[in-house]
């Protein structure tokens, strides 16, 4: 299904060269809704399905590409293969073009999908957002809160896990109506709704955190493709494989069952210090879907069995590993570069906007031979009065020996 759609969204483009990235997505989850799977459903589709998402040209262009084979060779860059050949391949039956009569009764039209037509209920919001709208503010960050939860409850009236694209759509919507009360202005005064979009797929992710029936929507395919390791669309709480599908290119259950066992092996025979091993790294990575099988079972394995079974995955190698194929973030990399990038400015608002607790933290601070990323975290945590149960302590006293 998602070579499908990946596919799908590839021929579009192909014919909508210059479609913004947003589009695209609204476009994409609304074929969704539609029940369109792969390309040849596209024939299926009238001009009135695909008004809601696009310009009436642009309907009409991309109708006439899916419709008339004709029209392919025009549509294809120069030097790219001829785009009927991507959309039909050879052997398959060709559509006749739009002037061809027909002989057969026409397909009914797919019914148009539900985020076209959603409104929000604002009567049911809480008096801080409805007062917002009247005057044209700002709400504060818990009622903006309350309101999300209430949007995501209306969403799932009609779809119990709305994907992003939808998130967008309907975010897009409100943005529209009200930029000045929930829209995200950058440095040029533009509006848009990045941080809207996040709250409310956060928020449809953690109703759906025990519903596994919404929350997974691929099927398992026996037969699965390789994966490219280019950072996909955001499927759970911010990660972009959270539960992987498809077998890594050339290999199979088989042979990541064999690289699991070695893994086991070197533990048992060198413990911890087996992290150094060079070809450690590339079963990490290449076992990857097998570490997500484990940890995402249900009902879920005792953290001692993850750790007979991935003793590895408990050193720091294994954490940084797995989180970077998790998130798609290089965490060893973003993590300094994000301290030595925003630390200073962080630690002088804090100089500027001193609380109780902030100010005992900088007047401890040494900043020719203090730690600027404790600084920054210990202020943080003070200003937002959280405790400092984040930090693990060790005693420096005990060697690695007694941890492997």
């Amino acid at each position: 299904m998602a070579a499908a759609q990946e596919e799908l969204r590839r021929a579009v483009l192909a014919v909508l060269r210059d479609l913004p990235a947003d589009t695209v997505t609204t476009l994409m989850a609304g074929l969704e809704e539609l029940g369109v799977e792969n390309k040849g459903d596209m024939s299926l589709l009238s001009k009135e399905n695909l008004l809601p998402f696009l310009r009436v040209v642009q309907s009409r262009k991309l109708l006439r590409a899916f419709t008339s084979q004709g029209s392919f060779s025009a549509l294809s860059p120069p030097g790219s293969p001829q785009l009927s050949s991507t959309l039909f391949p050879a052997g398959s039956p060709q559509l006749s073009s739009p002037e061809t009569p027909r002989t057969s009764n026409p397909m009914p039209s797919p019914r148009t999908p539900w985020p076209v037509h959603f409104k929000v209920n604002w009567e049911k919001m809480t008096s801080e957002i409805q007062s917002a709208i009247a005057n044209s503010t700002r709400p504060n960050p818990s009622a903006r809160r309350a309101m999300v939860r209430e949007l995501v409850d209306q969403m799932r009236v009609h779809n119990a896990n709305p994907n992003r694209g939808i998130c967008l759509k309907v975010v897009n919507d409100i943005i529209q109506k009200y930029p000045t009360c929930f829209g995200d202005v950058d440095d040029d005064e533009n509006t848009a709704g990045a941080s809207l979009v996040q709250q409310v797929k956060t928020r449809i992710e953690h109703v759906n955190r025990n519903n596994t029936l919404a929350r997974l929507r691929k099927n398992k395919h026996s037969n699965r493709q390789a994966s490219t390791n280019g950072r996909g669309p955001v499927d759970q709480y911010g990660c972009v494989r959270w539960a992987p599908q498809e077998l890594p290119s050339g290999e199979t259950d088989e042979t990541l069952q064999e690289m699991k066992t070695q893994m086991q092996q070197l533990y048992a025979q060198e413990g911890m210090s087996g992290v150094e091993r060079g070809a450690l790294q590339r079963w990490l990575q290449i076992t990857y879907i097998l570490q997500r099988c484990d940890l995402n079972a249900d009902p879920p394995h005792s953290v001692s069995k993850i750790k007979d079974d991935w003793p590895f995955l408990f050193s720091l190698k294994g954490l940084f590993s797995h989180f970077s194929e998790l998130t798609g973030i290089p965490i060893q990399e973003k993590l300094p570069a994000a301290i030595d990038n925003k630390s200073q400015n962080i630690i002088e608002y804090f100089q500027q906007q001193k609380t109780p607790g902030v100010g005992k933290v900088l007047e401890a601070y040494n900043e020719e031979s203090g730690n600027k990323a404790i600084c920054t975290i210990m202020c943080l945590l003070a200003h937002f009065k959280e405790g400092d149960g984040i930090f693990l302590t060790a005693d420096v006293s005990i060697t690695c020996s007694v941890y492997t």
